[in-house]
């Protein structure tokens, strides 16, 4: 039995292929992050909303301080009236 050892250019060979394939896979990885980082963005901006808009349900269309543009503790005095009140 003899035993076949891999020679330098073997060797480097293969490292210069994992390379190259890592360097294809790197900017698809990149998108995939971006795209999950506006995934999360989207659901937690939904959330806001639903929250929002559940407040204005429990306190007569007013939305919460802020919600709708309006400064917290202002001179309005806090929330402003949502479309479910004008309705």
């Amino acid at each position: 039995m003899s035993r076949h050892a891999f020679s330098l250019i073997e060797l480097l060979l293969v490292i210069a292929l994992i390379a190259m394939l890592a360097a294809l896979l790197l900017p698809a990885v990149r998108v995939v992050r971006g795209s999950a980082h506006t995934a999360g963005c989207m659901n937690n901006l939904r959330q806001l909303g639903s929250a929002a808009l559940t407040y204005a349900g429990d306190h007569r269309g007013i939305l919460p301080s802020g919600a709708a543009g309006g400064h917290p503790g202002g001179a309005t005095g806090g929330g402003r009236r949502s479309a479910l009140s004008r309705a």
